[in-house]
């Protein structure tokens, strides 16, 4: 189970992590840095860049870590850009860019 120690606290009180949790932290990273990198090629794709695009440092800091991608600040101008091309988007599909926006 994620989240789970697999040994009890030394002296210090620090528990190890287990080898099962470590590769699955990894493997929660490596996912949300293809998903970063995903959406920084189809934001560049339509000519938006989102200048502060990354991973949540916070997040990575997380005993085991939940990694977050961290879309940051833009520009108005680039705002504007992104949902020009979210617009875009949802008209291509006949449907709503399923941002949240109403």
């Amino acid at each position: 189970m994620l989240g789970v120690r697999n040994s009890e606290p030394d002296r210090k009180g620090v528990t190890h992590v287990g080898i099962a949790e470590r590769k699955a932290s990894g493997e929660r990273i490596r996912e949300a840095e293809e998903a970063r990198d995903a959406l920084r090629a189809a934001l560049s794709g339509v000519g938006v860049t989102l200048p502060s695009l990354g991973l949540d440092c916070v997040s990575l800091a997380a005993d085991p870590p939940y990694p977050l991608v961290e879309l940051g600040r833009c520009a108005p101008r680039t705002a504007l850009r992104l949902a020009e091309a979210l617009t875009g988007a949802a008209g291509a599909s006949g449907g709503a860019a399923g941002c949240g926006a109403r």
